[in-house]
């Protein structure tokens, strides 16, 4: 147990490195540099070349193939369906002038316009990806099913450790509940949390 929370904790210590490496700022929307790091990190994850530019075929078309590597086609194009909603919410809409390629400079405006509002959006989103990766359909995620949903969203971080911190009750399983407070906290939180970490690293 106090590996896997010396790793969870170093997971974080690496966000909040993000900030000094980035010379990260508090925005004019009021989010804090750790709110803002957080996203830097989602963001550099989405962008495999590192070229510091995300496209449209890196956020939807290399989501949608890693997902076709573990899933069923269909799950597979439900994910591409969930990636292509969450483009047009998050990436290319009006604050962005409908761009299909931003650096982090160029979104971090657009998302924070939409943050304010999102709860229910997020809430949505996070009950989508549960029941792609629940494959039997049992309301619970697995490690083997969480592990997928890693996979998909290109994690590099241990996923043991991470499955460990968002299962709260301890019992080998996440359920909904777990599951998208996690999201809740990833998406909203200001300050470092350990659920966080939901999308790895």
């Amino acid at each position: 147990m106090p590996v896997m929370k010396h790793r969870v904790m170093l997971l974080l210590v690496m966000v909040e490195c993000i900030v000094s490496t980035y010379g990260v700022k508090d925005s004019k929307e009021h989010f804090t540099k750790h709110w803002i790091a957080k996203f830097k990190s989602f963001f550099d994850n989405t962008d495999p070349n590192g070229d510091g530019i995300v496209t449209k075929e890196e956020y939807i078309d290399a989501t949608a193939k890693r997902a076709g590597k573990v899933l069923e086609s269909w799950r597979a194009k439900a994910v591409y369906g969930i990636m292509s909603e969450l483009y047009l919410y998050w990436w290319s809409n009006t604050n962005t002038n409908y761009k299909t390629s931003m650096t982090f400079e160029e979104w971090l405006p657009a998302i924070e316009k939409e943050l304010g509002n999102s709860s229910e959006e997020v809430f949505r989103d996070s009950w989508d990806w549960f029941h792609t990766f629940d494959l039997d359909c049992d309301a619970r995620l697995t490690l083997d099913e969480y592990s997928n949903f890693l996979f998909v969203i290109h994690n590099t971080a241990s996923v043991q450790d991470i499955f460990k911190v968002i299962d709260h009750d301890a019992n080998g399983i996440l359920d909904g509940e777990e599951f998208t407070n996690a999201f809740r906290h990833a998406f909203f939180d200001q300050n470092a949390s350990p659920d966080e970490i939901i999308f790895g690293s």
